[in-house]
């Protein structure tokens, strides 16, 4: 209870509440799989009368289910199926038959023959609850899994963080349009071992300030020319669980090498895989890419803040108890507290800062007709908002190549949002539409009509109508 609580009140858990992204429910499928992967396991491994009324079998069924459920929010989610499988290998195998003396062979193929069926029903089980998601893939892509972050990942971060950095994944890679080709992995060889070594240093850096606790002011015999030890966080205020927080999940997990051994393994195996993957092909300098390990810090916190209880109740026939419970809201106040004012920013300024979206969002739904493609930085904001088909702005300095996309796509409206802005070559070539600060409905600017302006002085959103001679050419 204290671990779901410490975890409900993190700020960036809370964030996806509030957000609608895939984010929320894979943390949640991803920690049931886990967990009745482990319970099955350690069922099956009890004696009869300490199995209670679940049978074993029913535990695996379960994480198969919540597996598929798992890669259906995300697609790589299937490098944590594949450290959990080969958890559940290593975990069913008999491998005192081994050594066994007598029967060694046909005891050996026994093991081997259960272990391929309970990890074939666990995979199967997962598949049939991820197969529509890969039947449309095929229908649609012609390969089970198609992402456009499969092309991004090759683009993304060897040119560093910056806004036009992170704008290179819009520009225009067709060669149909001049583009340089599709990115894949072959682009390692263009950008090089420097470009290349930089990110992979970049992301793990970023992994060690999200996992790791940071330890700063020692003595200068101690630490580093930074004041930090070596291989510890240097900004603890990018740990996942707050300082104290990380704290007590390590020294948990200290504590799990002898009593949790099991379940400790099974979070390394599951998450090992996952996080090579992203740092050797996607990227770890975003929190939410590892939000599904917290619950999991969480209770090896919440495990060390009730040893703690325990062992100070303990104390003089139980007297200290009033005393090891003022201990544990002490604790569990420090974890939390850091949480509190991000979470009341996102509740409280936020929803200012996004209203004039919203507001747009709101027009778009009441004077545009719903089949009317619309170019935006938001795409996917715009469409979940208005339910109108839209398009993203190429980052392009080639006008007529930007224009002639939006008449491929029959793109009748352009959007210029507020907290989003478009970046690089495409904020330069759309510059005079961009920053027509004091734009009313009704003005033209470089043929493309004012329909709707914020009614707020600053922060404005702004949507243009593209000029009717270019509509009417749309291919």
């Amino acid at each position: 209870m204290l671990a779901a609580l410490l975890t409900l009140t993190n700020h960036l858990f809370f964030t996806l509440t509030i957000y609608t992204t895939s984010d929320l429910p894979f943390v949640v499928f991803s920690a049931a799989a886990i967990y009745f992967l482990y319970r099955y396991v350690t069922t099956a491994a009890a004696d009869a009368e300490q199995r209670g009324k679940v049978p074993p079998l029913a535990y695996l069924a379960g994480s198969g289910v919540f597996t598929g459920l798992m890669m259906l929010q995300k697609p790589s989610g299937a490098m944590i199926a594949l450290g959990m499988g080969i958890w559940l290998l290593i975990s069913v195998f008999n491998w005192r038959a081994l050594t066994a003396p007598e029967h060694r062979l046909s005891t050996t193929w026994h093991s081997l023959r259960r272990v391929v069926v309970l990890a074939g029903v666990w995979t199967a089980i997962a598949l049939v609850v991820l197969s529509p998601y890969l039947a449309r893939n095929v229908a649609l892509f012609g390969k089970p899994v198609y992402s456009t972050e499969s092309y991004d990942a090759w683009v993304l971060g060897y040119r560093g963080d910056s806004g036009e950095a992170w704008h290179d994944i819009y520009r225009v890679y067709t060669p149909e349009l001049g583009g340089p080709g599709l990115p894949d992995r072959s682009w390692i060889l263009r950008w090089g071992f420097d470009y290349t070594y930089a990110k992979f240093r970049t992301q793990v850096q970023a992994l060690r300030e999200y996992l790791v606790p940071a330890w700063s002011g020692l003595p200068a015999a101690l630490a580093g020319e930074d004041g930090y030890l070596p291989l510890l966080s240097r900004n603890e205020e990018k740990n996942l669980l707050t300082p104290a927080g990380i704290w007590l999940a390590w020294i948990g997990m200290v504590a799990a090498l002898r009593s949790r051994w099991r379940l400790l393994s099974l979070l390394l195996l599951a998450f090992a895989p996952y996080t090579v993957f992203l740092l050797t092909y996607w990227r770890t300098n975003e929190e939410r890419y590892f939000l599904m390990v917290m619950p999991w810090l969480y209770l090896l916190a919440a495990w060390m803040i009730w040893a703690g209880y325990d062992r100070l109740s303990a104390i003089g026939q139980r007297r200290w108890s009033p005393l090891a419970l003022i201990l544990v809201g002490v604790v569990g106040t420090a974890i939390v507290q850091p949480s509190w004012g991000p979470i009341a920013t996102k509740v409280q300024v936020e929803p200012q800062q996004w209203s004039p979206d919203v507001q747009a969002y709101r027009w778009i739904e009441e004077n545009v007709p719903p089949a009317t493609v619309i170019m935006t930085r938001n795409p996917w904001q715009l469409n979940w908002h208005t339910e109108r088909p839209a398009v993203m702005i190429p980052n392009t300095a080639d006008k007529g190549l930007l224009f002639g996309l939006a008449r491929h796509y029959e793109a009748e409206y352009l959007v210029f949002e507020t907290l989003q802005r478009i970046k690089g070559d495409g904020a330069r070539t759309l510059a005079p539409l961009i920053g027509a600060a004091d734009a009313q409905v009704g003005d033209v600017i470089d043929g493309f009509e004012v329909v709707y302006a914020s009614p707020t002085p600053d922060n404005r959103v702004l949507i243009y109508r593209f000029p009717d001679s270019f509509v009417e050419t749309a291919e």
